[in-house]
């Protein structure tokens, strides 16, 4: 999940770690300038992937202006299990604003409204005058 910055010229930023079903542990970071497209991963403990395959690095909820998911180039560890990527994703478009303000409401009814505030943020930037979003943050902080 990644971590929205208070302003729009610092990058987005996520950590990685295993799931608990993963044999292995790894972890890591990830930032992603959404205004240069420019992302740096890092990620250390990666196990070498089976033969014959690669692993690939989805950026969700990331769409390109197609509409399919954003994809970054075929993930390959060293020997030592380090990943160090640094690359451009192009054009993207994120979720609608939807998505955010729901999330938001989701968390003010978990009486959890300081996980709320981020995804309120991110609403209210894409539209600073978006009812539902300004309705969510009065629900939170009243």
């Amino acid at each position: 999940v990644f971590t929205h910055p208070t302003d729009l010229e610092s990058p987005l930023r996520a950590q990685i770690k295993s799931s608990q079903n993963d044999v292995t542990d790894f972890s890591g970071w990830v930032r992603l300038n959404v205004v240069s497209g420019r992302f740096v991963v890092y990620m250390s403990g990666m196990p070498q992937p089976p033969a014959d395959k690669v692993y690939v690095g989805w950026f969700l909820p990331l769409y390109i202006p197609e509409g399919r998911l954003l994809r970054i180039e075929p993930i390959i560890p060293s020997i030592t299990g380090d990943v160090n990527l640094d690359g451009i994703t192009g054009a993207v478009k994120g979720p609608p604003i939807e998505q955010y303000y729901t999330l938001a409401l989701c968390y003010y009814f978990l009486d959890q409204c300081e996980d709320a505030q981020s995804y309120i943020e991110v609403a209210l930037r894409i539209d600073p005058n978006d009812a539902n979003a300004l309705q969510t943050q009065r629900l939170c902080w009243e």
